[in-house]
């Protein structure tokens, strides 16, 4: 894996922690690695057991999906 995509695995996980509202830490320690080892992928530096635990972290933390509209045409009281 190069620089770049370790980079790009970086954002993704950036972006879907976000979305999630969960502090960096947070996923540290679901992934089982330091917070810094988290840092190093911004800069393109991960093992190959980072980057396995980083794809199985997005694997087990899906976006999260906004409520489907209430199309039942029933008024909530």
């Amino acid at each position: 894996m190069t620089p770049a995509e370790i980079q790009a695995l970086h954002a993704l996980i950036k972006e879907r922690r976000r979305q999630l509202g969960m502090p960096s830490w947070q996923v540290a320690v679901e992934m089982d690695v330091a917070e810094w080892t988290l840092q190093q992928m911004a800069h393109g530096r991960a093992s190959v057991r980072t980057r396995q635990a980083a794809a199985a972290w997005l694997d087990r933390h899906t976006a999260p999906h906004e409520a489907a509209p209430d199309t039942s045409g029933e008024e909530r009281t």
